[in-house]
């Protein structure tokens, strides 16, 4: 059996940065992806890492993904709003999620964004950190299709619906938890 190859992180962030410039998505947004990609692989979540490039680049060969979404707030209230992704990769529509979020926060003292129209976003901790880098509490949540059946059941009906939340601290280092209903993603 061959050794496994080894490559520096910023080799293959560029890579992935490489392969979706060439689908057309902006070279900010290519890089905030690169980064959840790689995020999730350095954590130990290879079934959401670097793997996943070429399902997302499939994807938007297909016209499934818009390479060049702009997602935009559609309603917005005090503490809350809800944003359209406009179709486009999960990593840049969550984290225009978390941002708004952030900025509420700053405002009313807390922020919800719920989304619509958007695609496989990833690790949900990648989302939680940005929170935290500001000193904030984030949480970050996802939907999913079924794929599993509940205790005693025979049919799929519950999805691995990953969560995450994070908790900042001024004195020691944050707690952050990120986990799905399901051992493995499939």
């Amino acid at each position: 059996m061959p050794e496994p190859q080894r490559y520096r992180v910023e080799d293959v962030h560029e890579f992935c940065c490489t392969v979706l410039e060439k689908l057309n998505v902006p070279p900010e947004n290519a890089k905030e992806v690169g980064d959840c990609l790689l995020q999730a692989d350095l954590r130990g979540v290879d079934s959401h890492g670097v793997i996943r490039l070429s399902i997302y680049a499939g994807r938007i060969r297909k016209g499934v993904i818009n390479p060049r979404a702009a997602p935009r707030v559609v309603r917005t209230h005090a503490a809350a709003a809800l944003m359209d992704g406009d179709n486009g990769l999960g990593a840049i529509v969550g984290s225009r999620a978390m941002e708004k979020a952030i900025d509420l926060a700053a405002t009313a003292g807390m922020g919800f964004v719920g989304v619509r129209r958007t695609n496989h976003f990833g690790i949900a901790s990648f989302y939680v950190q940005k929170a935290l880098r500001h000193g904030l509490i984030g949480c970050a949540a996802s939907n999913a299709p079924p794929h599993m059946a509940p205790f005693g059941g025979r049919a799929r009906f519950l999805g691995t619906n990953p969560f995450s939340v994070g908790i900042a601290s001024a004195k020691e280092s944050p707690v952050l938890f990120d986990a799905s209903t399901r051992v493995v993603a499939r």
